[in-house]
């Protein structure tokens, strides 16, 4: 059938062939990861841990955590801290979808105590501090606000109506320097 083989020779997932699967569980994660990291952008500090797809919601959420040397650093400055605590548990951050699934990291937030910036939440390799998505995600964002209108933006990454430019916008111009 010539599904079948465009699927083996590009190695692309059956779902986003629109080809039916019986479940979409991630198997072995750790072969898969790299695969992972590249679709959704991260660096290499950063460790898949798991992945789950929800087909009613059509999420895919990724447990992802930093590597050993990325972690324990602050979200602002990226010094090496001491921990505080644990934080408010874990979070989600919005990452560019995979087809049809919106597509979200989720890993555990722990706070540290700063030098120079108090109690902050510890940096990840995967967002900015105080973002609610990833870079990559801010990044398309950006990109996007500057070539297509307020409403096609909308329409194709699946976020809220704007009022006004977006704040991932403005962040990640700070950042840009």
């Amino acid at each position: 059938m010539p599904g079948e083989r465009l699927n083996e020779q590009h190695a692309v997932p059956a779902w986003v062939l629109g080809v039916e699967v019986q479940h979409h569980r991630a198997g072995n994660v750790e072969r898969n990861a790299k695969v992972w990291a590249g679709v959704l952008g991260v660096e290499r500090s950063t460790v898949i841990v798991g992945v789950e797809f929800d087909d009613e919601a059509e999420e895919a959420i990724f447990a992802v955590r930093p590597r050993k040397r990325a972690k324990g650093r602050c979200g602002r400055c990226q010094r090496r801290c001491p921990g505080y605590d644990q934080g408010e548990g874990r979070r989600q951050w919005r990452a560019p979808d995979l087809g049809l699934y919106r597509t979200f990291l989720e890993a555990d937030a722990p706070r540290v105590t700063c030098r120079e910036h108090g109690v902050v939440v510890a940096s990840v390799p995967w967002a900015r501090h105080d973002a609610r998505h990833t870079t990559v995600f801010e990044d398309t964002v950006a990109w996007m606000a500057t070539r297509a209108s307020k409403s096609t933006l909308e329409l194709l990454l699946r976020i809220a109506p704007m009022r006004q430019p977006p704040a991932v916008v403005a962040a990640t111009g700070r950042s840009a320097a």
